[in-house]
C-alpha cells in the first residue's frame, strides 16, 4: 500500500481517493459505508416530498386565476419552507425543532389543499 503524504497544509492533493485506501474490513471503511447508507436512509423523505413539490407546482399553475396568487402562492411557499426544514434537518444532529417546524408546515398545507379542492 501506498504512502499518504500530509496534503492538509502543502496544497498537494491525495494520491488516492479516500474509498481506495479505506480497505474494506478497515474501521474507517466501515464508517464511511454506514455514514453513505445513513444519508441514504435519511433522505427518502427529501426525495419523496421533491417528487411531490415539483408534480404540485406544475398543477398550482392551473389553479384558476382568482386563487393562483392567493392560494397557489401559500401552497408553494409551504412546500418550500417544508423542503428546506427537511433539508436543514438532516444535516443537524438536533433534528427534533426543525421537524416539528416541518410537521406545522404540514398541517398549513393540509388545510390549503382542502381549500384548494373546494374551488
Amino acid at each position: 500500500m501506498e504512502e499518504v503524504k500530509d496534503w492538509g497544509s502543502g496544497g498537494e492533493t491525495p494520491s488516492r481517493d479516500f474509498f481506495e485506501i479505506c480497505q474494506p474490513g478497515t474501521h474507517l471503511a466501515g464508517q464511511a459505508k454506514n455514514r453513505r447508507h445513513k444519508m441514504l436512509n435519511d433522505l427518502i423523505i427529501f426525495k419523496k416530498s421533491y417528487d411531490f413539490s415539483k408534480w404540485l407546482f406544475n398543477h398550482t399553475n392551473k389553479f384558476p386565476k382568482s386563487h393562483r396568487f392567493s392560494v397557489a402562492v401559500k401552497i408553494e411557499n409551504g412546500m418550500l419552507e417544508f423542503l428546506r426544514c427537511i433539508t436543514v434537518a438532516n444535516h443537524r444532529k438536533q433534528k427534533l425543532p426543525l421537524l416539528r417546524t416541518a410537521d406545522e408546515e404540514l398541517i398549513s398545507l393540509r388545510i390549503y389543499f382542502r381549500l384548494s379542492h373546494d374551488f
